[in-house]
């Protein structure tokens, strides 16, 4: 095991800003092929729940198709993030948002496995959080409000939020490039990506040095978003667009520490 240097935060942003500029128009189709897929499907997706759902009533007619929508939507989202990935860690030349897609679709199985296997642990790892959330917020905070005051109760509450909050958001950072390997074909997918993330940081101590870096990008994420809030159309956008520059950075990393490998 050896410790890997980082370049500073800044130069990596600044990499996965022209990243992301050089390839923005593909990134962009690419990211929005999964709305293009599910304006096709939708008429299919209607017709399909008139059919199946004929003689229920009004709303769960609706929440057959709002089912639908989601499951459509999320399958078309695969292919696509799968793409994004490859677009942005392959160095060779011009890249269509076809050849992405290609791509994509081709590790749609290895990608979907893994995101499977992310949910899981990371799930189970919630559990604790919102039990200690019901118990609290029930039987805890009042008792505590008679007899220690709102100051201590808030901040018992804080403490034990964090305190069980820890282990899900480890878990994320350890997970952080299965998605990746997935998805570039560097592991065969499932557990085997999982591994290969866990490794990395492992092997390269780089696990504090990612969280930072990860938690960065989710402090200028909501930042940046909150700032355009204001502007009717921007607000719309800017998530979709940070998270393509997102995906930039995390490939930026995962470049840094599997050359410093």
């Amino acid at each position: 095991m050896s410790t890997v240097t980082l370049s500073p935060i800044s130069h990596e942003l600044l990499r996965a800003w022209k990243l992301f500029s050089s390839r923005w128009r593909t990134a962009v189709l690419v990211g929005l092929s999964p709305v293009i897929v599910l304006a096709i499907a939708l008429p299919i997706l209607f017709a399909w729940a008139r059919n199946t759902g004929s003689g229920t009533t009004p709303s769960l007619f609706l929440t057959m198709v709002g089912i639908a929508v989601l499951i459509v939507f999320y399958l078309a989202t695969i292919p696509a993030r799968a793409g994004l990935l490859n677009l942005f860690a392959r160095h060779e030349g011009k890249f269509s948002a076809r050849e992405a897609l290609r791509i994509g679709l081709r590790r749609f199985w290895p990608f979907f496995g893994t995101e499977l296997l992310i949910v899981i642990p990371i799930g189970l790892s919630l559990l604790p959080l919102l039990a200690f959330q019901g118990w609290f917020a029930g039987a805890a905070r009042p008792a505590l409000l008679a007899s220690a005051g709102i100051t201590v109760t808030n901040t018992l509450g804080l403490l034990g939020v964090l305190l069980l909050a820890s282990l899900p958001m480890a878990l994320s950072v350890a997970v952080s490039f299965s998605p990746i390997t997935a998805a570039v074909g560097d592991t065969s997918g499932g557990l085997s990506a999982l591994k290969r993330s866990f490794a990395l940081l492992r092997e390269r101590k780089a696990f504090w040095k990612i969280s930072g870096r990860l938690a960065l990008w989710v402090v200028l994420f909501v930042v940046i978003c909150t700032a355009v809030e204001p502007l009717p159309f921007v607000q719309w956008m800017m998530p979709f667009v940070m998270s393509l520059i997102g995906a930039a950075f995390l490939v930026t990393l995962y470049k840094e520490l599997t050359i410093a490998a």
